[in-house]
């Protein structure tokens, strides 16, 4: 996978903005190879903060019913679940052929991946991972939807609106 290379337009040309920039643009491009830029938007560093803040104050709050649930583990477990909930995941079925051979399965997806929501329906499987939410992997639009998405899950399984979770002012 290519990496991102800073730019500065100098009212002709994109260059890349150092000599870093330079030598990535170097590694992974040929000469006149045409590219297509797309500009990328930052992401409020308060509202990232707040999220992960958010996420792990609601944490705190899980009720002493619901702490066995594999999503009460720690607060990126409650995220990732979340994400999966709010359908930021990626989906794999197979077929098992049978309930008990697709219980067998389950049991050993679940340990390939500890964040993966894996879920047994008569003879198949179907393992949900979450999407990655680094700035990498997503944008400050994506972001903003993914973090309000999560954010509302959550406050569903504490039986609470987005507004009464701990930390929940808006950044």
């Amino acid at each position: 996978m290519s990496r991102p290379i800073q730019c500065i337009y100098d009212g002709e040309v994109f260059r890349p903005a150092n000599s870093y920039q330079a030598k990535l643009a170097a590694e992974q491009h040929g000469a006149g190879e045409l590219l297509a830029l797309e500009p990328v938007e930052d992401r409020s560093p308060a509202s990232h903060r707040h999220y992960f803040a958010a996420i792990r104050e609601a944490w705190k709050s899980i009720p002493e019913d619901q702490a066995a649930a594999p999503w009460a583990l720690s607060p990126e477990h409650l995220r990732k679940y979340a994400l999966v909930r709010a359908g930021y995941a990626d989906a794999a079925t197979t077929d098992c052929g049978s309930n008990a051979a697709a219980l067998r399965v389950a049991s050993a997806m679940k340990g390939l991946n500890e964040f993966a929501v894996v879920a047994v329906h008569g003879s198949t499987v179907t393992a949900y991972t979450p999407h990655s939410q680094s700035t990498r992997a997503m944008g400050k639009k994506a972001f903003q939807e993914s973090k309000d998405a999560v954010l509302n899950v959550i406050a569903g399984l504490l039986g609470m609106t987005v507004d009464q979770l701990p930390n929940s002012e808006a950044a």
